[in-house]
């Protein structure tokens, strides 16, 4: 799998974090054909594998994203995949400073419960798919709650902290 491209904020030239970096914080992805991705099969697979459920299409605009440009966090983790438009998703390491993740057609990201982040569009739109990471979640329930920082409180940015530490994510 290529590396993706995520770098440290403030570093000139960009600094660029390794696979291994990003797993240490909890980032996983998969190249997936945003083309033919259902044919394909493989995010139905990653979904069974990570127990994941429910996906389905979500149009995005800018106008939408100014909810997700607020630091926040969720209970479960986060998945998407954009099947256009592009930005970047923006959270913490280790050492709280920013970091960039691109957010790109045909990538599956997965950011883990606890993590805070916030989400930037450079299109005015983009299109991707809903993927609920928790079946034991109401099926009626709209999605992903927000919490906005301060939440150092919850359990799961307490769960989190102790997987970074550790540096123990599944």
């Amino acid at each position: 799998m290529p590396g993706l491209k995520a770098w440290l904020s403030g570093t000139e030239p960009k600094q660029y974090l390794s696979d291994a970096d990003l797993n240490e914080i909890g980032v996983k992805y998969w190249v997936i054909d945003a083309d033919n991705w259902k044919a394909e099969g493989k995010i139905d697979k990653i979904c069974e594998e990570r127990n994941y459920w429910n996906y389905g299409h979500k149009r995005t605009t800018r106008e939408m994203v100014l909810e997700y440009n607020k630091e926040h966090l969720h209970e479960q983790d986060e998945v998407l995949f954009f099947l256009d438009g592009a930005g970047y998703i923006e959270m913490r390491d280790k050492q709280e400073r920013w970091i960039h993740v691109p957010v790109v057609k045909g990538i599956l990201y997965v950011f883990p419960a606890g993590v805070y982040h916030r989400l930037r569009l450079e299109t005015d739109v983009c299109n991707r798919l809903s993927i609920r990471a928790n079946k034991k979640l109401d099926p009626t329930e709209s999605g992903l709650k927000y919490h906005y920082r301060p939440a150092d409180e919850m359990d799961c940015r307490k769960q989190y902290l102790e997987r970074l530490s550790a540096g123990n994510f599944p």
